[in-house]
């Protein structure tokens, strides 16, 4: 089962995130429409099987806009909201985050959206798209369910990709959750003439074979962490699996880790030395495979400044076979590694991410006469460059001159 969060009270928040690459819709006629990606926070683990708190960003004829608010289990009406934004665009081939931060105002929930855009290789800040500010009722009782999930979902005549989906507990100070998409993921043949297979099945199967009839079949994947902030110190992993039916017989699942660097190699295999975790997977089971990971090897990876890590995952018992879903599987998910992590604490780094840099400077001016004081812009300036290795120099008076010039252009954006 996936991690649950909840509101800590009134004034606390919560943050769902994700990235996802655009397509290129083409001509949208009249009365159609194009949807991109959507982010949602759920009361069930199933997320679009019950009452959920979603945004969708989408474009019809009228422009770009968003779609959101609580919807019941099983649809109906809602108060929700449906704002265009004129002279906004959508860029194809970029990539975007498409972020809901949710606050507990009581009977209300408030909503902040906002559209990154990262440009073609998304990992570059192009500016803020939209900005969009409302509150509503809460008609399904979110702000005081125990147990909240996130989650995303994609329009595949919109989206090329989708990476890096989080959720936040601002309650839990530098505590973050990120689920990352592989790199790759490869069927695994130990002693065959292609043991990496064609790496574009859509299945992978898991195997503890039983004599030479049927030998065994394990799964290579691998993960980036270049989303853990330098600093951080990952408190707890999960790998996400998706059965494709039910699994033959109580399997004894194990992963097998390994410093890597994201493209598949023959060696790879071999270098799958340390068990990271494992698992009984039940007979019969057709749910969501999680595999608890060891924190300590993954934060020993990290400290060892590893770009991405790799599993092998085989089975320990002979006999009992399953089949996961590959990320060309157009029916179910592909693997995803879930990390939550705690950033290091530093003075002047007002958006959480663990760096003193720009982008604290927007959030202490937006937030200026509410949360901050001037004393903080005084903190920031001293700590600029602190945390995370940045090569961005502290900005003189002249660009603080034109960063307040931007600021005012992008205040007019906001809706």
């Amino acid at each position: 089962m996936g991690e649950s969060f909840s509101f800590a009270g009134t004034g606390s928040s919560l943050s769902v995130s994700s990235f996802f690459k655009i397509k290129d819709p083409g001509t949208i006629g009249s009365g159609s429409s194009v949807g991109y990606g959507e982010v949602y926070l759920s009361k069930e683990q199933e997320g679009w099987d019950s009452a959920v708190a979603s945004v969708t960003l989408r474009e019809t004829s009228q422009g770009v806009g968003l779609f959101g608010g609580p919807i019941p289990a099983g649809g109906g009406s809602f108060p929700g909201f449906s704002p265009y934004f004129s002279g906004v665009s959508i860029l194809p081939n970029h990539w975007y985050e498409l972020r809901v931060d949710y606050e507990h105002l009581g009977s209300q929930i408030g909503w902040e959206v906002n559209v990154n855009d990262y440009g073609l290789d998304g990992t570059t800040f192009v500016g803020n798209t939209l900005n969009f500010v409302d509150q509503t009722p809460d008609s399904i009782g979110l702000l005081s369910d125990s147990t909240l999930y996130g989650g995303f979902t994609v329009s595949q005549g919109g989206i090329a990709f989708v990476d890096n989906f989080s959720i936040r507990d601002d309650s839990l100070t530098g505590s973050t959750t990120i689920s990352v998409s592989p790199t790759f993921d490869a069927q695994h043949r130990p002693g065959n003439a292609f043991p990496l297979g064609n790496l574009t099945e859509p299945l992978l199967s898991i195997d503890g074979g039983f004599g030479t009839s049927f030998p065994a079949l394990e799964v290579l994947t691998e993960f980036s962490l270049g989303s853990v902030p330098a600093g951080a110190q990952i408190q707890s992993a999960q790998l996400l699996l998706d059965p494709d039916g039910i699994v033959s017989g109580t399997m004894n699942l194990q992963a097998f880790g390994y410093g890597a660097d994201g493209l598949p190699a023959l060696t790879d295999p071999a270098a799958a030395t340390t068990l990271f975790g494992s698992l009984s997977v039940a007979a019969a089971s057709s749910d969501e495979i999680a595999i608890p990971l060891d924190a300590a090897i993954l934060n020993g990876l990290l400290a060892a400044e590893e770009s991405h890590v790799g599993f092998l995952l085989k089975s320990a018992t002979t006999g009992p076979f399953f089949a996961v879903h590959a990320s060309e599987s157009t029916t179910g998910m592909a693997p995803r590694l879930v990390l939550t992590y705690a950033s290091e604490t530093v003075a002047g780094d007002y958006n959480g991410d663990g760096s003193v840099d720009v982008a604290d400077y927007t959030v202490w001016r937006d937030g200026l006469g509410t949360t901050y004081t001037p004393t903080d812009y005084n903190t920031w300036v001293v700590n600029f460059g602190s945390g995370a290795t940045s090569a961005t120099a502290i900005p003189e008076p002249a660009s603080f001159a034109l960063l307040a010039l931007l600021g005012g252009v992008l205040a007019q954006r906001r809706v």
